[in-house]
């Protein structure tokens, strides 16, 4: 397994989903994961469809997310703004754009995102690569103050 050196937290699955806009990157994202020794599973869809919406992508993504403990979801489209604003409709997902390596990683170690969403139209697939992989090997830092707020996020999902 290429991984990381000396990085033992390894997602139990890695979804990854796109519409029209940011297919092209999903497949090549997918094959790079793989490539790394990564268990990832391609949610589709298989075909470019120039007619098809982020919603219902990005809401699959995030209910298996959801559902799957430990697993993390990539969602891509043109802005990434879409992906991320429908995955953040799902309770218990925490879904962020990150168009830098810089973001990638505050987002997973101080708001402990489990959705990222990638821009197709405003990244290369080199500057994806580096991103995900930063936010992969990123761990959540549980520090008080971080808990209280995602704490606080949580209670809003579920309407407390």
């Amino acid at each position: 397994m290429i991984w990381a050196s000396g990085h033992d937290i390894l997602p139990t699955m890695v979804y990854v989903t796109a519409d029209h806009g940011g297919w092209l990157a999903k497949q090549t994202l997918v094959k790079f994961l793989r490539g790394r020794g990564l268990p990832v599973t391609d949610l589709g869809p298989s075909k470019r469809l120039h007619n098809d919406d982020y919603p219902p992508l990005a809401a699959r993504l995030g209910r298996v997310v959801r559902k799957t403990p430990g697993s993390f979801g990539i969602g891509i489209c043109r802005s990434g703004v879409g992906m991320a604003m429908v995955a953040n409709k799902i309770p218990g997902i925490r879904a962020s754009q990150a168009l830098t390596v810089s973001l990638a990683r505050r987002a997973r170690r101080e708001e402990n995102i489990n959705v990222l969403s990638l821009a197709a139209d405003l990244q290369t697939l080199a500057e994806m690569k580096k991103i995900v992989m930063a936010w992969l090997q990123t761990s959540y830092r549980p520090i008080d103050r971080h808990r209280r707020r995602l704490h606080q996020v949580d209670r809003l999902d579920y309407g407390r």
